[in-house]
C-alpha cells in the first residue's frame, strides 16, 4: 500500500512527537496514521520502540528551551484545550513565554499506550493536555474501545483544530491540517476495497 501521493506536508507551528510502540510499528509499518501523521507534519519526530529514557534525541528534545512541553493524554489532570480556560493554560506556558508547544503523541493501542507511559516516566512531569469532541472515529476496518477513541491522525488533527481556534500554534493556513483528514479518509477507503463485500470474484 503506497499512500505517498495523498500526503501534502505542512507546518502546525507545533513540534509533534510521534511515540510509537514496537508493536504498532510490526502490524502497520507502512500505512500506520502514526507515520502518515509524522510523514504530513513537517516539524514532527518519530520514535519507534517501548521505553525512550536513554535516547539522547528524546531527551533533547525534553530539555530543549525553545519548546513547551506537553503529553495528549486525556485524565482529569489534563487542560482541556477545547475550552477556553483550558487553551489559556496551554497558552500561558507556551505562546506567551515565546515557546513553541512539543506534543508528545502515543501511537498504539489503549493499553500499549499505558505501557508506552510507564516506560517512559519523564512524561510524568510534563503537563497533559486533551480535547473534547462528539466526533466518532470514521475508522471502518478497525474497532476503537471506546466511541470517544480516535486514531493518531485523527487525534492530532482535532488538537490542530483546536490550536487554531484558540491561536495556541502560532499561524498556519486556516486549512493546511484538514488534508490529514483527506489522507485519512483515503486510507480508510483503500483498506475497505479488500472487505468481502467490495472484492470482485
Amino acid at each position: 500500500a503506497c499512500l505517498c501521493e495523498y500526503v501534502v506536508p505542512f507546518h502546525c507551528g507545533a513540534k509533534i512527537v510521534i511515540l510509537m510502540h514496537d508493536k504498532e510499528h510490526r502490524q502497520r509499518a507502512g500505512t500506520g496514521t502514526g507515520r502518515l501523521t509524522h510523514q504530513s507534519i513537517i516539524d514532527s519526530s518519530l520514535f519507534i520502540g517501548l521505553s525512550f529514557e536513554e535516547n539522547s534525541k528524546f531527551k533533547n528534545l525534553l530539555s530543549d528551551s525553545q519548546y513547551a512541553p506537553f503529553l495528549l493524554y486525556p485524565g482529569p489532570d489534563a487542560y482541556d484545550v477545547s475550552s477556553a480556560s483550558g487553551a489559556q493554560m496551554v497558552r500561558e506556558k507556551s505562546v506567551l513565554q515565546n515557546k513553541i508547544p512539543l506534543i508528545f503523541v502515543l501511537d498504539a493501542s489503549w493499553s500499549c499506550a499505558w505501557s508506552l507511559l510507564r516506560a517512559n516516566p519523564s512524561l510524568y512531569s510534563i503537563p497533559k493536555i486533551s480535547f473534547s469532541t462528539s466526533r466518532m472515529s470514521e475508522y471502518q476496518f478497525k474497532t476503537q474501545p471506546q466511541s470517544y477513541c480516535l486514531s493518531t491522525l485523527e487525534a492530532v488533527h482535532e488538537l490542530l483544530s483546536q490550536f487554531q481556534q484558540f491561536n495556541i500554534s502560532g499561524e498556519f493556513e486556516s486549512q493546511e491540517h484538514h488534508h490529514l483528514m483527506f489522507l485519512f479518509k483515503k486510507l480508510v477507503s483503500f483498506q475497505d476495497s479488500f472487505s468481502p463485500q467490495n472484492r470482485s470474484i
